[in-house]
């Protein structure tokens, strides 16, 4: 494949990519259930393309970026993150609740899993580890997770985990509605009573002057080099430097750091090299805007060419293992959302419950557009505890999402495993922590 086939294939992809965003702004149902117009245009592609209405070809090298494009996503995900102590702390009880339900998602999807394969004896091995990549993380994460299958050699779950997430965000618009309706009516709310307008999450198609803001920031001098170019570049030698120290430790301690995929590769130089440059206080040269906008970029190019080319067959054919798996981890996620919060969370029990369960089945939009229906006037934590929580769970959990599905195809029983010490440890801990607090107050 030469750069030029590449260049004519992303040109394709963005014009499915500016398809998908036009048919987000105009059809005011995708805007509220938080589809990314990345993987609308995917859809556009798919239905348009040769497997069902045959209006145009869609390369099939389209699905062959994901391999490369997720090691550059791994690389952003730890790459400048640092972790404020205080506020940790603060959130404590969030970061307890929403990491068992990250641990808990990993349990029951690896045992309804594994447990349904000896019925649906075709299904990809692992497959039940979509689950939470899907749900607890969305689309992108669901991308993601599926070309790590794919780089394991096991194809299919990415198409599983597609549905999986689209299944995931139609229950916590539909779903957490019904919940937040009932909370209101049973006095759950803090900043809402019987008889107040409910507030609405409302997406804009040209945000106002006073919420733009820049997508990154110049760290070097504009002569010398372009700001997005450094960035990429330090982020591509990361990944260089990551893959040549496992080839070396290959060569020369054992041969199993060989068989380390390539995902791994950037991360693990992430985590080495950013200590370094911050004790050589050369922290500030990283910028983690200009990398969040690499990641998101990439990943919407990924979802597009990986659903503009996914097996429908596939889809259609385990529907109903799907829907089990679903309402498992559904109900699940639920009893932590709602029992295991109200018995150790002191204020905004009910916001947190609410955000934790629109996000945990759909995506951080749609947990935020749950609360602001019972906060009017945006007072509420559970925004801001959830991005304490997602710096925290970038350094503190990094190691998971590569691991779950190395151990999915090589261990599936270490992966029940992981799961359900990490459920334990993390309600645990917030019950050894809280709950004496709570009793107390009458909980």
């Amino acid at each position: 494949m030469t750069f030029g086939t590449i260049f004519n294939d992303w040109t394709l992809l963005c014009v499915f990519l500016l398809a998908g965003y036009l048919l987000r702004e105009w059809i005011p149902l995708f805007q509220k259930l938080f589809l990314p117009a990345s993987v609308i245009a995917g859809f556009i592609a798919l239905i348009g393309g040769p497997q069902v209405l045959g209006w145009w070809a869609v390369p099939k090298s389209f699905g062959s970026y994901a391999s490369p494009l997720i090691v550059l996503v791994m690389a952003c995900l730890v790459w400048g993150v640092t972790v404020d102590k205080k506020r940790v702390v603060g959130y404590l009880d969030y970061i307890c609740m929403i990491n068992g339900v990250r641990f808990a998602q990993i349990l029951v999807g690896a045992v309804v899993g594994i447990g349904l394969r000896y019925i649906w004896k075709d299904l990809p091995l692992g497959w039940g580890s979509m689950g939470v990549a899907s749900y607890l993380g969305g689309h992108g994460t669901a991308a993601a997770y599926g070309s790590v299958f794919k780089e394991l050699g096991v194809e299919g779950n990415f198409e599983l985990g597609m549905l999986m997430s689209t299944l995931g965000l139609l229950t916590a618009v539909t779903v957490g509605m019904v919940i937040v309706n009932i909370g209101v009516r049973k006095g759950w709310c803090q900043y809402m009573k019987i008889g107040d307008k409910m507030g609405q999450y409302s997406e804009r198609r040209l945000l106002p002057a006073d919420k733009r803001v820049s997508i990154g920031n110049m760290r070097v001098p504009g002569g010398s080099i372009n700001a997005l170019a450094f960035q990429f570049a330090m982020l591509m030698a990361l990944i260089w430097c990551g893959g040549q120290m496992f080839r070396f430790l290959g060569a020369n301690v054992h041969p199993m750091f060989r068989r380390v995929p390539p995902f791994v590769h950037g991360v693990t130089a992430a985590i080495i090299v950013w200590p370094i440059l911050r004790a050589l206080k050369l922290g500030d040269y990283v910028d983690r805007k200009t990398c969040t906008t690499i990641s998101g970029f990439s990943l919407d190019i990924l979802i597009v060419g990986s659903i503009a080319t996914m097996n429908l067959k596939l889809i259609s054919a385990f529907a109903v293992p799907i829907f089990i798996h679903f309402l498992l981890i559904t109900a699940a996620t639920s009893w932590i959302c709602f029992w295991y919060n109200y018995k150790i969370t002191e204020n905004e029990w009910f916001e947190r419950a609410v955000f934790i369960f629109g996000q945990s089945t759909g995506s951080t939009p749609t947990g935020l557009a749950l609360v602001r229906a019972i906060d009017p006037d945006s007072v509420a934590t559970p925004g801001e505890a959830h991005a304490v929580a997602s710096g925290f769970g970038a350094f503190a959990t990094f190691w998971v999402a590569p691991l779950v599905p190395v151990l999915a195809v090589n261990s599936p029983l270490s992966e029940i495993g992981l799961g359900a010490a990490g459920t334990v440890i993390s309600l645990g801990l917030g019950w050894i922590l809280f709950r004496k607090k709570m009793k107390a107050l009458g909980r």
